[in-house]
């Protein structure tokens, strides 16, 4: 096995110099990553996945601005998740759906008069609208809408 030998002050210095030359072409590189949680098979259980996605960010984008346009890529595919979670528990067998009704909420007016609103921590309400159809939550989980019922 034959040794390399050192490298000699030019050579270092040339090294350095075409580095600099290429300092143009250096990026910054974002990881942006989105944990989803969904109910599991069995009262207290869950399932889960976490979504990562690494780019690089092109030169001249804010990174702000890129870390918000690769979390609106990744909410894409939360949704996905979701609605195949949604549609496996419910042809699932014995799943079923409380049968509270939707009037007994206290469902709230909103700026647009035919949508109501509800917050999702009421007792039953978020039970009852996942995999109902006219219903839907807002991005951070909190509220659930519907058309108001005439």
């Amino acid at each position: 096995m034959s040794a390399t030998p050192p490298l000699t002050p030019e050579q270092i210095i040339n090294i350095v110099n075409k580095a600099m030359e290429r300092k143009g072409d250096l990026h910054a590189r974002i990881t942006v990553a989105r944990k989803v949680t969904v109910p599991g098979q069995t009262e207290y259980s869950s399932e889960g996945v976490t979504f990562g996605i690494e780019v690089d960010v092109p030169h001249g984008e804010n990174l702000i601005d890129a870390t918000r346009r690769v979390k609106a890529d990744l909410e894409v595919l939360v949704g996905e998740f979701k609605a195949a979670h949604l549609i496996k528990r419910s042809s699932e067998k014995g799943t079923q759906v409380p049968k509270t009704e939707p009037q007994e909420f206290p469902w709230r007016a909103t700026k647009n008069p035919d949508i109501e609103m509800l917050p999702a921590d009421t007792p039953g309400a978020k039970q009852f609208a996942e995999g109902q159809q006219g219903y839907w939550m807002n991005r951070e989980g909190t509220l659930i809408f519907r058309r108001k019922a005439k």
